[in-house]
């Protein structure tokens, strides 16, 4: 995996969040809120999937 600390990967997903509506949510009833749940355990790549799942609505 690549590491670049001059990248906040957290900060970039949760400047993402700000993106989807209020009501957005999965098939699955995911949530921005579990975004960032997810983030705060260092799960980037379940919290990318999840904002990826609610940006195609």
């Amino acid at each position: 995996m690549l590491h670049n600390p001059l990248v906040d990967v957290a900060d970039l997903l949760r400047q993402a969040c700000r993106t989807v509506p209020g009501a957005a949510a999965t098939e699955a009833g995911m949530t921005v809120r579990d975004v960032h749940e997810y983030l705060g355990y260092r799960e980037w790549e379940i919290a990318l999937d999840i904002l990826a799942e609610l940006g195609d609505d």
